[in-house]
């Protein structure tokens, strides 16, 4: 249940404007939980890796190119999200789309 959340936590911050500070959190559950499951310690690394990815994103947008490709990248992400928390429900590894690896 906690790594359905952990899925959702992301998509929550986005939807109270929460987001920039919100990976802090996600930082410390993974870091506390990690060595419980390697399907949590997997699952942590890539939403850390998402949320990195979107970090880079939104310091794109100023850019005029960026513009488009953040606003179509944050859509996929959403969808993402959802799918992700579906995922870990039913114990499965998911993988965001479009996201730089940056911890492995």
């Amino acid at each position: 249940m906690l790594l359905v959340a952990s899925h959702l936590w992301p998509f929550i911050g986005a939807l109270t404007a929460t987001l920039p500070i919100i990976w802090i959190g996600m930082l410390v559950f993974w870091a506390m939980r990690k060595d419980h499951s390697p399907l949590v310690d997997d699952q942590g690394r890539e939403i850390i890796n998402t949320l990195l990815t979107l970090c880079i994103m939104a310091l794109s947008i100023v850019t005029v190119i960026g513009i488009p490709f953040v606003i179509a990248w944050i859509v996929i992400w959403l969808v993402a999200c959802v799918r992700g928390a579906i995922a870990a429900g039913r114990a499965e590894y998911f993988r965001y789309p479009m996201t730089i690896r940056f911890v492995s």
